[in-house]
């Protein structure tokens, strides 16, 4: 394959560049002290997230020395990592989804979702629950998160747009 033909991988720079281009016009507004309040917020993120990654960073070199399990357990690790990441940003995205267009139920939607929370947490426990019996096994335990995410997936595709209810 040539070597312009090969597509960079997305970095998260690019993930999230719909999120700073939306922060940037709400922060370009014409709000009196917007714009320093972005910029004050911006650097608090940008000090903060520099901070995660290289702690981060650091976690995945040293385990990267170990011996014979090193590599495995790096990979292994930056994919918990970036699980627990990307899951930190889909909340808001499936709580606008969900809230959008309620018109006068919308504090009462939100507290649905809100409630919903305490669902996500009953997950792990039935995950670990159904890792524990001999009959399913670790592996096999697997595809009830497999089915929640495409539960998230189908809400985020279709399932979160309002119908008209006659």
């Amino acid at each position: 394959m040539p070597e312009a033909a090969v597509r960079p991988d997305p970095s998260l720079g690019l993930l999230l560049l719909p999120k700073w281009l939306t922060a940037r016009a709400r922060a370009m507004a014409n709000e009196r002290g917007r714009g320093a309040r972005f910029a004050v917020l911006a650097a608090i993120g940008t000090l903060f997230w520099a901070f995660i990654y290289t702690v981060l960073y650091k976690l995945l070199v040293y385990f990267r020395g170990v011996p014979d399990l090193g590599p495995f357990l790096a990979g292994k690790l930056l994919g918990i990592i970036l699980v627990g990441f990307f899951n930190s940003i889909m909340f808001p995205s499936i709580f606008t989804l969900g809230i959008a267009e309620l018109g006068p139920l919308t504090g009462e939607g939100s507290g649905l979702l809100i409630m919903a929370i305490v669902g996500g947490a009953l997950i792990p426990v039935l995950f670990g629950a159904l890792a524990d019996m001999p009959a399913v096994g670790l592996h096999h335990a697997f595809i009830l998160p497999a089915v929640c995410y495409l539960y998230i997936a189908y809400y985020g595709l279709s399932g979160s747009r309002p119908r008209v209810v006659q």
